[in-house]
């Protein structure tokens, strides 16, 4: 735990929390574009399947290809929209991540009223309010 005194410092030297939410947030949408782009290409690859058909085929392995055939184009779709999904989760948990470290930041920004406050608490032996996350009570 640190020392009351260290509120009353400088702030902390190197990038700063919001430049570095910046960067990750970025990673993280261009990660979920990823995402996007290779749920596109399954779904482009689904609708060419339908094409492999060989309607010239007949008998049992005609209907075991086109049945492995209309399998895999389910599949595929399947998997494009489970990408669609993570996606939007991760575009989402960006979004969340940002609004964090916003809370974060502008309880720092309260300056030397914030100092004064954990000081104050500091001074009488009582605790500084923390944050729990949501979900994480056990």
């Amino acid at each position: 735990m640190p020392s009351p005194t260290a509120w009353n410092g400088p702030g902390p030297s190197g990038p700063s929390p919001a430049g570095v939410a910046g960067l990750v947030h970025d990673r993280i949408v261009m990660l979920a574009g990823s995402y996007e782009r290779a749920a596109d290409e399954l779904l482009a690859l689904a609708a060419e399947l339908p094409a492999a058909e060989a309607p010239e085929w007949k008998g049992p392995a005609a209907r075991a290809y086109r049945v492995r055939l209309d399998a895999l184009t389910a599949d595929l779709r399947s998997v494009a929209h489970g990408y669609h999904q993570a996606a939007a989760e991760l575009r989402a948990g960006a979004a969340g991540l940002a609004a964090q470290i916003g809370a974060v930041e502008q309880f720092l920004d309260l300056g030397a009223l914030g100092r004064s406050v954990v000081g104050v608490l500091a001074q009488t032996g009582l605790s500084a309010p923390t944050h729990v996350p949501a979900g994480s009570f056990g």
